[in-house]
């Protein structure tokens, strides 16, 4: 097992003010019974509601005896989670009492079969895996401190193999994708929050191939790009508007407002995914413009009933769609 060392200052720190007491000694911390042996990231915490019980050795003679001689004192601490857990499961061992050497779990210097549970410091888990001569095999999940699973995935001989599953906070699908040998081989499909699918992909040997498709949250698709040995050669969604696209910009900059909303009319009857904020900016812009010119004394830009309409048309669509910005928000 790795050698035990002196826990940082901020590890020290946030301990013993969790106790209400500060100590510059080298104080060990034994949470569950595995000695903590790095500084925990912020997100992952341990309160004193927590805890089931604890108890302090500084007597020198008892931390000798306990092998912890380096030591001026150590904390064994008990979680409620730990103590309400079968015996079974606490037989389980977890990563941290084992070594790593070149990917093989080792206990007792000799390579592990069965089950491995990490757990987070206030107990709850955080990783379930198995192995068969040290290596990974079979499934290998990971949760998050309130329990929802973050991630599964397929092992076979330490190396990924299967399916490959990532999930949102709230337990949703996130990402599936498929792997043989370590490398990700056939479709790969991204989801929105809302489980409508936002990107599909293919690999082969690891190599993004094929079509490239992106969606709105909608559903509706936005791009479809050919994909050769990971770059890009072809943009199929969007090689035909694109030209329209750009004429309607500089219509704009320009000023000739009505050859940009017929532009950006023209990338709409090519691809309804695309254009509608634009041409509904376009009709304000075009309207904000003539009031300049009026010198008009009335606070509000005067819009007609039907333009305003279009103009609200549009932006909802846009919305519809997916977009999703303060201009949009504001305008609507």
């Amino acid at each position: 097992m790795s050698k035990l060392y002196l826990l940082c200052i901020g590890l020290i720190t946030f301990y013993s003010t969790l106790f209400g007491q500060i100590s510059k000694h080298k104080m060990l911390y034994v949470i569950d019974s595995i000695p903590i042996l790095y500084e925990p990231k912020e997100d992952i915490e341990i309160f004193q509601s927590d805890i089931a019980d604890r108890k302090v050795i500084i007597n020198k003679d008892s931390l000798k005896l306990l092998g912890y001689r380096k030591f001026d004192g150590v904390t064994y601490i008990f979680t409620k989670e730990y103590r309400n857990r079968p015996d079974s499961l606490k037989q389980i061992p977890s990563s941290a009492q084992m070594e790593n050497i070149s990917g093989a779990f080792l206990l007792h210097n000799s390579p592990y079969n069965g089950r491995i549970i990490d757990y987070y410091l206030n107990g709850h888990t955080q990783s379930e895996r198995i192995c068969l001569n040290g290596r990974l095999n079979g499934y290998y999940k990971r949760y998050n401190q309130n329990g929802k699973i973050l991630f599964e995935s397929e092992y076979k001989d330490g190396i990924a193999n299967g399916l490959d599953l990532w999930y949102y906070e709230d337990g949703s699908l996130k990402q599936k994708c498929e792997f043989v040998n370590g490398r990700k081989n056939g479709i790969c499909v991204k989801y929105c929050p809302n489980v409508q699918i936002s990107q599909r992909s293919n690999y082969v040997n690891g190599v993004m191939q094929g079509e490239l498709t992106d969606y709105y949250s909608s559903g509706k698709v936005i791009n479809v790009q050919e994909i050769t040995d990971g770059k890009v050669t072809a943009n199929k969604g969007i090689e035909k508007i694109l030209p329209y696209i750009h004429k309607g910009y500089v219509s704009y900059c320009k000023k000739d407002y009505k050859s940009a909303i017929e532009n950006y009319s023209k990338v709409i009857e090519l691809d309804s995914s695309y254009a509608f904020a634009d041409r509904a900016f376009v009709r304000i812009r075009k309207y904000q413009s003539e009031y300049k010119k009026s010198n008009s004394k009335k606070r509000e830009v005067a819009i007609p009933d039907d333009e305003h309409l279009k103009i609200c048309s549009d932006l909802q669509r846009a919305v519809f769609l997916g977009a999703d910005s303060e201009a949009i928000r504001k305008a609507l």
